[in-house]
């Protein structure tokens, strides 16, 4: 009995013995074991993190001791678990270089306790870096548990197609992350709710909460919401909440209904984002330094975006792919930044047709381009705006055809309206920074065959006051 007890507390001690070397607590069957039998150890087996993942197999376990680790890694081993011996201390350093930090192109992989840090291009500033991030998964299944993600373009970004993947006990500083990312590919995506299906959960962004809400009803969103993601909700209000530094402040996917007012949005990489909403008012809300203010996004439909200001954005408000029948109006958006920002743009790259969009009575100032409509928009209105002090007032491209432009007041840009790729806009009773009593020309160029030539347009009753 003896030499039973004696034995016992011999294995003990090599237990302890090696858990602590490794500075890991054992949380679970699946944490022991990945502790005690690890296929890999970095940087004994092999010098770097990448040459460990190059020489692993499906479903290895790579364990990483402590140390500042200055690569980018790409996962491409199915089932692979990549876990850190502390959080806090071992460091994956991008020194804000242009690569993105991980790169997940495998099922099933699982990484834990590492700090992500400075995966954010610095020369990319002026257009805030939004899709250079510290994990970037492009399959379904992963775990992504027990890190610290801290300054990078953004924090964890999702595409469509990686389903059911489960973030949870994150601790973010300065960043976010981005859910239904599709620009990898550029035809018109296949979006579905099961693109934004994930468990998430117990994280946190600036020491506030994440909120992830999926398949919910008849709620407000707490005040002290550090990001906001839902998906399938309606009747919801988000209120009176002060965001910052969080990249994507509030994602919204296949949700109606409900009301998002009061709130203020500053210092952002990423934007306030909708995926195939409908009936959603956003109103008397501040957003200031951010990639796009607020982007109503794929078959978005029949939205409110109403006195709100929004400055110092990159594009103020967008609607993009194949959003329709939306309201924008009495809202002010001025001082964009970046070659090509816009305080309004209804564009799209992707395909698909943006039509039926209505906006009104906005006074839209100081930025590179007022409004820009680009790529198959069709059939908007432009109505009754105070467009003043940009670079250029108004600019439509790309076989965007037979939208109305009525009543506006045009003053004091420096290209007042142009059109290229494109003929047949309607102009109507437009104030051009001075009285007219003839007619005023609109000059742009007009593709025939494979190239453009010059063409004009005609606002044929341009009025003697301000509208």
């Amino acid at each position: 009995m003896k030499k039973i007890i004696i034995s016992i507390f011999i294995i003990f001690l090599l237990i302890s013995t090696f858990n602590t070397s490794y500075g890991f607590n054992i949380e679970s069957d699946e944490t022991k074991n990945s502790i005690l039998c690890p296929d890999i150890v970095i940087p004994d087996d092999y010098p770097t993190i990448q040459k460990g993942i190059d020489e692993a197999n499906n479903y290895n376990k790579i364990f990483v001791k402590n140390g500042v680790y200055k690569e980018n890694l790409v996962i491409d081993k199915k089932g692979l678990i990549l876990f850190g011996e502390d959080k806090y201390n071992t460091i994956l350093d991008g020194c804000k270089t242009d690569t993105e930090g991980i790169i997940v192109k495998s099922e099933g992989v699982t990484i834990k306790g590492f700090t992500i840090k400075n995966f954010k291009d610095s020369k990319k500033e002026d257009i805030h870096g939004w899709n250079q991030s510290g994990i970037e998964i492009r399959k379904p299944n992963s775990i992504i548990t027990n890190n610290r993600i801290i300054d990078n373009g953004v924090g964890i970004e999702l595409y469509d197609i990686a389903y059911n993947t489960t973030i949870t006990n994150n601790e973010m500083i300065n960043d976010g992350f981005l859910i239904g990312n599709y620009f990898y590919d550029f035809v018109f995506p296949n979006l579905t709710q099961k693109s934004f299906m994930h468990n998430i959960y117990n994280n946190t962004i600036n020491g506030k909460p994440v909120y992830y809400f999926k398949n919910q009803n008849d709620f407000t969103v707490p005040t002290d919401a550090g990001i906001i993601v839902m998906v399938n909700c309606s009747n919801f209000s988000i209120k009176n909440i002060y965001m910052s530094k969080n990249d994507f402040s509030i994602i919204l996917a296949f949700c109606s209904n409900s009301l998002i007012e009061n709130n203020t949005v500053v210092d952002n990489n990423g934007e306030i984002l909708f995926f195939a909403c409908e009936n959603i008012t956003f109103q008397y809300n501040t957003i200031i330094n951010t990639f796009k203010g607020i982007c109503l996004e794929y078959k978005s439909k029949n939205n409110i975006i109403c006195y709100n200001e929004l400055s110092k954005n990159y594009v103020g408000i967008s609607l993009f792919a194949c959003t329709m029948n939306n309201s924008i109006y009495k809202n002010k958006v001025f001082g964009g930044h970046g070659k090509f920002s816009s305080g309004v743009e209804i564009v799209s790259y992707h395909g698909g047709t943006q039509k039926y969009n209505n906006i009104s009575e906005n006074i839209i100032c100081n930025n590179p381009i007022g409004i820009r409509f680009k790529q198959n928009t069709n059939e908007n209105t432009i109505y009754k705006n105070n467009i003043s002090k940009n670079k250029i007032g108004i600019f439509i491209q790309e076989n965007s055809e037979n939208n109305k432009i009525i009543k506006n007041n045009i003053i004091r840009n420096t290209i007042q309206a142009i059109f290229i790729g494109c003929s047949k806009n309607i102009w109507n009773e437009n104030y051009w920074n001075r009285p007219r009593i003839i007619q005023k020309t609109i000059f742009g160029l007009k593709k025939i065959g494979l190239f453009p030539v010059p063409w004009v347009n005609f606002d044929k009753n341009p009025v003697i006051h301000p509208n």
